[in-house]
């Protein structure tokens, strides 16, 4: 079966179905991350990422700053 014979039939799916296809293909990979090869990218992404950290450690703000910007934001768009 060629890749392009599944496209073909996960789009004959139903939307829910599709997505729930889509969540069992994610777990199987999930399942196994010693195999997924990182791209060169990514991987100099988070090296800068991690420079940037280090030049300046106070320059982040917390994981509950974020969620609370987060929401608000999406209150203010909401209410528009």
């Amino acid at each position: 079966m060629t890749v392009a014979n599944i496209k073909k039939q996960a789009l004959a799916l139903k939307p829910a179905q599709r997505i729930r296809l889509v969540q069992e293909i994610w777990d199987s990979i999930a399942a196994e991350p010693e195999n997924v090869e990182v791209p060169e990218e990514h991987l100099r992404l988070i090296e800068e990422r991690l420079r940037e950290h280090e030049r300046d450690p106070d320059g982040v703000i917390t994981l509950a700053e974020l969620k609370r910007r987060v929401k608000r934001n999406l209150t203010r768009k909401r209410a528009k």
